[in-house]
């Protein structure tokens, strides 16, 4: 029930999901792919520390887990 990706380095989703397609509104070939920036409706400012929080947590623990503003595909 939870939705779930994995994302390179450079923020590009390499898997997704079902439950992660359903909660964005798109279909998990669709998820893969996209960069993980295109999914957060923060500044763009904020979406660099984001970004910079996951690389850091990967390579200290394996894994980042959090919460992020988000944007559906139809803008909600």
């Amino acid at each position: 029930s939870e939705g779930v990706a994995v994302a390179l380095g450079t923020g590009e989703i390499v898997y997704a999901n079902a439950a992660m397609g359903q909660m964005f509104g798109y279909g998990v070939d669709e998820l893969v792919g996209m960069n993980v920036r295109q999914l957060n409706a923060d500044p763009s400012t904020r979406k660099d520390e984001i970004l910079a929080e996951m690389r850091r947590a990967a390579g200290a623990e394996g894994r980042w887990v959090g919460e992020l503003n988000s944007i559906r595909r139809d803008g909600s």
